[in-house]
């Protein structure tokens, strides 16, 4: 088979059975896992037998990504990070769509799945009579669920979404607003609360012969894949 490089020389490719070549470190598309696998098919120049594609194969979940002729990965990792301790079936799902939304492109998508999730944050904080995400974001800024330093951001979100009978197709930069702030509010609701928790729990099983590692390192140490980037 023939592909055309970044430069935009052809070359002439031949596949490999699978085998063991250049190891690579990357996200596993399919379990988000980081891993550096050595394992998998190389597509090889016929004249440079420089390995220009190639599909490696996961050794946690056993499934192929492909790295194409750009160096690109195919399936991409989830967007962003999983929230812990996010015990409403509903919302962890539809995270999870944005999150695969949003590595695909399907921008739009991924900002209809957050406008959702807003939604049904406020259900689950009892909050039923609530129907639309313009009433959810009001609701989540009255009741102090996102932070001062974000009110104007929701302000600016608050428009996008106000024409809620007309379907707009959205770019990157809007899918992403919306998301990041849908992400701090449930890191806020569910996870850090659970994680201060977890660590008061912990701090009184520690053992006293080392110094004790302050609360604040412990935070940001379980936090710094998710809502501390």
């Amino acid at each position: 088979m023939k592909i055309q490089k970044q430069d935009g020389t052809e070359v002439q490719i031949e596949w490999q059975q699978l085998g063991y070549g250049e190891a690579r470190s990357f996200l596993c598309g399919w379990c988000s896992a980081h891993v550096a696998s050595e394992r998998g098919f190389f597509g090889r120049d016929t004249v440079t037998s420089e390995a220009v594609i190639s599909v490696h194969i996961c050794h946690l979940c056993g499934k192929p990504s492909f790295f194409d002729e750009r160096d690109l990965q195919h399936p991409q990792p989830a967007y962003g990070s999983p929230i812990q301790h996010l015990n409403v079936p509903e919302i962890r799902e539809l995270v999870e769509e944005a999150r695969r939304c949003l590595s695909s492109h399907a921008y739009t998508a991924a900002h209809w799945c957050c406008k959702k999730i807003l939604i049904l944050i406020c259900r689950d904080r009892g909050q039923t009579q609530i129907q639309t995400t313009k009433d959810a974001i009001e609701y989540l800024k009255t009741a102090g669920h996102i932070p001062p330093a974000l009110l104007d951001a929701a302000e600016v979100i608050l428009k996008s979404v106000s024409q809620a009978g007309k379907l707009k197709l959205m770019n990157h930069s809007e899918a992403l607003e919306i998301f990041q702030l849908t992400d701090i509010i449930l890191r806020l609701i569910y996870e850090l609360p659970a994680t201060m928790k977890e660590i008061q729990a912990q701090a009184h099983k520690q053992d006293l012969t080392g110094p004790p590692q302050s609360h604040a390192n412990q935070i940001l140490n379980r936090l710094q894949k998710g809502y501390l980037k």
